[in-house]
């Protein structure tokens, strides 16, 4: 299989990129080895709008050394007790229950 990496403007002209679930280290990993992580953190400071889901949600949060970093939180997806009511302020872990979300925009953390 051949396969490049996308360019800044390639990734540009999308309206969002959608980062599904899996192993967080494997996918922190191979963001940082093919160099997509800083094509993504340009796209993303320019507006590009992300979403992860599992274990691309990790990576956009305070999970993983090399992660994106979008919140400082680490997010502990498909949380099993008591379903998160508030967000408090970094580093404290984020527990989402399946069905949550966060929404970042502008700083201003929201649960959903």
């Amino acid at each position: 299989m051949v396969s490049r990496l996308l360019s800044i403007e390639e990734v540009s002209t999308f309206d969002a990129i959608f980062v599904s679930g899996g192993n967080s280290a494997v996918l922190c990993r191979e963001m940082v080895r093919t160099g997509f992580d800083k094509v993504l953190k340009r796209a993303i400071d320019n507006g590009l709008v992300y979403v992860g889901i599992s274990a691309g949600s990790m990576y956009a949060a305070g999970n993983l050394d090399n992660g994106l970093h979008i919140i400082m939180n680490p997010i502990i997806p498909h949380w099993s007790g008591k379903k998160a009511a508030e967000i408090t302020n970094p580093p404290t872990e984020i527990y989402l229950s399946d069905g949550q979300a966060l929404y970042i925009e502008n700083d201003e953390i929201s649960l959903i």
